[in-house]
């Protein structure tokens, strides 16, 4: 699902990135420090979605099974 998907442009990564950055000046390191480290970011559907016309949907792809 990872590789069917386009990652984000990188105006929307500086959005992330910002947002990311409010969290862990607000006390939440160890939450920022996996959405910065450990997530992935995606900014269209993976073909799976696409195919069975869900088109706002998106599947979770949960570390380490990424389904």
């Amino acid at each position: 699902m990872l590789m069917t998907s386009e990652d984000l442009r990188y105006d929307q990564r500086e959005v992330v990135d910002r947002a990311i950055a409010v969290l862990d000046e607000k006390g939440f390191q160890k939450h920022s420090f996996v959405l910065k480290r450990l997530t992935r970011y995606r900014a269209t559907d993976s073909w799976w979605n696409r195919y069975l016309g869900h088109r706002d949907a998106f599947a979770a792809t949960n570390f380490p099974f990424e389904i």
